[in-house]
């Protein structure tokens, strides 16, 4: 005959009753071409097509099932569907992405979650509170930020503005602490509720029920405060500009309202009035004056060009300036903000209109407030 089954070349097939390519080991036939339910192997783990056979065998996909499915002797190894699980060295919850593993089952002390940056420490994590500790505490990539900002030194923020920013529930009236340049920080005042808040107090000038408000000199000490009663003092000219301001506010206890705001680089143009102020480079009887115009939106009160004069007469040790609708202010005009000395040279504070001198600043407890923003 042709081809018979005892042919020396013939080859070995071995029964496939689950028709997926693969057969099971057993006693093969011989024959030159294959046989129908047979095949060319004997590679198959499962060959019952009553229980799943036809989707067992070493070409198919390993799934979480406990079953062999890929016939390599293990089951569930490789899975295509299994999980990873990330390892919670610290017990938080929450895992570390660069220790994953696939299984299809949980792994002892390991969670689903890889967004722990820290797997070291149990209270950092997404959602942990952020506190004041030059750490990533909540995992956003972003350290002491958000309420804790401003409230420590460690946590100093650029400047009140930062603070209200940063904030996620809006702060108080108060001191904090900021860091202007860099170099150190300090504590400053922060107006947090007018217009919009975010004002830092820059310069004081108090009285208390009259005298000379200079007596005391010129000071730099910080905190200072609205209700500080040291002569007068400021946080400097260079701090002033650290805090990046886009806007200037002088106002004081005399007036109602916001008082008057100009843009810095308007106070900070030609004479500059900033750093006069808040360093007291001018001394002496060396009057200047420099007109501002007229001032912002939102401000209180005229609506005149404003002009600041620095200094009057005498043998004071630093300038606090003078504003009104023109030079000399305190004649004719009337004094939007300042000091006068033309009561028997009485450096106490005044806001005098066009309305006549109400002299009741001169001896009420109150002060002269400088802020930026």
């Amino acid at each position: 005959g042709i081809d018979e089954a005892g042919a020396l070349d013939a080859d070995d097939w071995y029964i496939d009753a689950d028709g997926d390519g693969f057969g099971v080991i057993g006693t093969p036939i011989s024959a030159c071409a294959q046989p129908a339910g047979y095949a060319d192997n004997a590679a198959d783990c499962n060959d019952d097509p009553a229980n799943g056979g036809a989707d067992i065998n070493p070409n198919a996909s390993e799934l979480c099932n406990s079953i062999d499915d890929d016939c390599d002797g293990t089951a569930d190894d490789g899975a295509v569907d299994a999980t990873i699980w990330y390892v919670d060295a610290d017990g938080d919850g929450y895992g570390n992405l660069a220790a994953g593993s696939l299984s299809c089952t949980q792994l002892g002390g390991t969670v689903q979650d890889s967004t722990d940056c820290n797997d070291t420490e149990v209270s950092v994590h997404p959602f942990a509170s952020e506190v004041c500790d030059a750490v990533d505490n909540d995992c956003n990539g972003v350290i002491d930020e958000g309420d804790v900002l401003g409230t420590t030194a460690l946590c100093a923020a650029s400047s009140c503005q930062a603070i209200v920013d940063g904030h996620t529930v809006a702060p108080g009236d108060g001191t904090y602490w900021v860091d202007p340049t860099g170099s150190g920080a300090f504590e400053v005042y922060c107006d947090m509720t007018t217009v919009s808040g975010g004002w830092t107090l820059a310069y004081i000038m108090c009285q208390d029920g009259g005298g000379d408000a200079r007596s005391g000199g010129l000071s730099h000490v910080t905190p200072i405060t609205p209700t500080s009663q040291s002569p007068v003092s400021s946080i400097g000219y260079a701090n002033a500009v650290g805090l990046s301001p886009s806007t200037i506010r002088f106002t004081s206890d005399f007036i109602a309202g916001t008082g008057y705001l100009f843009t810095w680089a308007n106070i900070t143009s030609g004479l500059n009035s900033a750093q006069i102020l808040l360093d007291g480079t001018m001394s002496n009887s060396n009057s200047q004056c420099q007109v501002l115009g007229a001032a912002l939106s939102g401000s209180t009160g005229t609506g005149c060009n404003l002009q600041v004069q620095h200094n009057n007469s005498g043998s004071e040790t630093h300038d606090i300036p003078t504003m009104g609708c023109s030079c000399v202010v305190w004649q004719g005009d009337g004094m939007k903000w300042g000091q006068i000395d033309s009561l028997g040279n009485y450096n106490g504070a005044s806001h005098l209109g066009s309305g006549g001198w109400d002299h009741s600043p001169q001896t009420s407890d109150g002060c002269l407030l400088v802020y930026v923003r």
